[in-house]
Protein backbone atom coordinates (compact mmCIF):
# COMPACT_ATOMS: atom_id res chain seq x y z
CA UNK A 1 0.00 0.00 0.00
CA UNK A 2 1.29 3.55 -1.10
CA UNK A 3 1.64 6.44 1.51
CA UNK A 4 -1.25 9.21 1.12
CA UNK A 5 1.98 11.79 1.53
CA UNK A 6 2.48 13.57 -1.13
CA UNK A 7 6.10 14.66 -2.78
CA UNK A 8 7.20 17.03 -5.11
CA UNK A 9 7.77 16.20 -8.29
CA UNK A 10 10.94 14.80 -9.90
CA UNK A 11 12.86 13.69 -12.94
CA UNK A 12 14.11 10.10 -13.30
CA UNK A 13 17.49 9.95 -12.92
CA UNK A 14 18.14 7.71 -15.75
CA UNK A 15 19.82 9.32 -18.38
CA UNK A 16 17.78 7.48 -20.93
CA UNK A 17 14.82 8.87 -19.70
CA UNK A 18 14.66 11.82 -18.20
CA UNK A 19 10.96 11.62 -17.50
CA UNK A 20 8.92 14.11 -14.72
CA UNK A 21 6.76 11.87 -12.23
CA UNK A 22 5.31 11.96 -9.04
CA UNK A 23 7.05 10.00 -6.62
CA UNK A 24 5.36 8.02 -4.08
CA UNK A 25 7.95 7.66 -1.70
CA UNK A 26 10.94 10.31 -0.92
CA UNK A 27 13.84 7.53 -2.00
CA UNK A 28 12.08 7.00 -5.34
CA UNK A 29 14.58 7.98 -8.08
CA UNK A 30 12.98 6.57 -10.95
CA UNK A 31 9.77 6.83 -12.55
CA UNK A 32 9.32 2.77 -13.08
CA UNK A 33 10.85 -0.15 -11.64
CA UNK A 34 11.86 -0.88 -15.01
CA UNK A 35 13.75 2.44 -15.62
CA UNK A 36 15.76 1.63 -13.01
CA UNK A 37 16.72 -2.13 -13.77
CA UNK A 38 17.87 -0.57 -17.17
CA UNK A 39 19.95 2.12 -15.92
CA UNK A 40 21.30 -0.14 -13.50
CA UNK A 41 22.03 -2.58 -16.44
CA UNK A 42 23.42 -0.18 -18.42
CA UNK A 43 25.83 0.69 -15.96
CA UNK A 44 27.13 -2.73 -15.21
CA UNK A 45 27.38 -3.52 -19.01
CA UNK A 46 29.99 -0.26 -18.96
CA UNK A 47 31.76 -0.92 -16.08
CA UNK A 48 32.51 -4.40 -17.18
CA UNK A 49 33.47 -3.55 -20.66
CA UNK A 50 36.03 -0.83 -19.51
CA UNK A 51 37.36 -2.93 -16.35
CA UNK A 52 38.37 -6.00 -18.72
CA UNK A 53 39.37 -4.32 -21.86
CA UNK A 54 43.15 -4.39 -21.68
CA UNK A 55 42.84 -7.96 -20.30
CA UNK A 56 40.74 -8.58 -23.73
CA UNK A 57 43.36 -6.78 -25.50
CA UNK A 58 46.10 -9.11 -23.80
CA UNK A 59 44.49 -11.81 -24.77
CA UNK A 60 43.84 -10.74 -28.35
CA UNK A 61 47.21 -10.03 -28.64
CA UNK A 62 48.25 -13.63 -27.37
CA UNK A 63 46.43 -15.43 -29.72
CA UNK A 64 47.80 -12.96 -32.69
CA UNK A 65 50.89 -14.27 -31.68
CA UNK A 66 49.82 -17.99 -30.85
CA UNK A 67 48.71 -17.85 -34.97
CA UNK A 68 51.96 -16.37 -36.32
CA UNK A 69 53.88 -18.63 -33.87
CA UNK A 70 52.02 -21.50 -36.17
CA UNK A 71 52.23 -20.15 -39.12
CA UNK A 72 56.26 -20.00 -38.70
CA UNK A 73 56.08 -23.93 -37.21
CA UNK A 74 58.88 -24.15 -39.53
CA UNK A 75 61.34 -21.92 -38.47
CA UNK A 76 64.20 -22.31 -36.07
CA UNK A 77 63.84 -18.54 -35.10
CA UNK A 78 60.12 -17.06 -35.05
CA UNK A 79 60.70 -13.57 -36.72
CA UNK A 80 58.49 -10.93 -37.50
CA UNK A 81 58.19 -7.83 -38.48
CA UNK A 82 56.11 -4.83 -36.84
CA UNK A 83 54.12 -4.16 -40.01
CA UNK A 84 52.47 -7.50 -40.25
CA UNK A 85 51.88 -7.64 -36.54
CA UNK A 86 49.94 -4.19 -37.43
CA UNK A 87 48.28 -5.99 -40.01
CA UNK A 88 47.05 -8.19 -37.81
CA UNK A 89 45.74 -6.04 -35.56
CA UNK A 90 48.15 -6.32 -32.91
CA UNK A 91 47.91 -3.37 -30.26
CA UNK A 92 51.25 -2.86 -28.71
CA UNK A 93 50.26 -0.14 -25.65
CA UNK A 94 48.30 -2.90 -24.34
CA UNK A 95 49.40 -4.17 -20.57
CA UNK A 96 52.19 -7.15 -21.29
CA UNK A 97 54.73 -8.47 -18.02
CA UNK A 98 58.47 -7.66 -19.01
CA UNK A 99 61.50 -9.64 -18.54
CA UNK A 100 64.20 -9.82 -19.38
CA UNK A 101 65.77 -12.65 -21.93
CA UNK A 102 68.92 -14.31 -20.08
CA UNK A 103 70.56 -15.29 -24.00
CA UNK A 104 70.29 -11.77 -25.07
CA UNK A 105 69.85 -8.93 -22.19
CA UNK A 106 66.84 -7.89 -23.78
CA UNK A 107 63.29 -7.36 -22.99
CA UNK A 108 60.02 -9.76 -23.43
CA UNK A 109 57.01 -8.31 -23.40
CA UNK A 110 54.84 -11.33 -22.37
CA UNK A 111 50.84 -11.95 -22.98
CA UNK A 112 49.83 -14.76 -21.14
CA UNK A 113 51.71 -17.46 -23.11
CA UNK A 114 53.56 -15.88 -25.73
CA UNK A 115 55.86 -13.24 -26.07
CA UNK A 116 57.73 -10.33 -28.31
CA UNK A 117 61.38 -9.55 -28.14
CA UNK A 118 63.04 -6.37 -30.49
CA UNK A 119 65.71 -7.86 -31.86
CA UNK A 120 66.21 -5.09 -34.60
CA UNK A 121 65.16 -1.64 -33.99
CA UNK A 122 66.04 0.21 -37.21
CA UNK A 123 64.01 -2.92 -39.41
CA UNK A 124 61.56 -3.04 -36.61
CA UNK A 125 61.98 -6.87 -36.26
CA UNK A 126 60.35 -9.13 -32.70
CA UNK A 127 60.81 -12.33 -31.93
CA UNK A 128 58.34 -14.42 -30.94
CA UNK A 129 58.84 -16.76 -27.53
CA UNK A 130 55.94 -18.95 -26.54
CA UNK A 131 56.51 -20.01 -22.68
CA UNK A 132 57.42 -23.24 -21.72
CA UNK A 133 56.00 -24.57 -18.08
Amino acid sequence: MRSKRQYPPRTCINPECKQKFMPHDRRQWYCETQCRINANNDKRYLLNNSRFLEEKQTRVNNKILELTWMKLADQKRKLVSKTILEWEKFKFDSQALTRKNKNTNLNILWFHDYGLEYVDQINQIFEIHKRSY
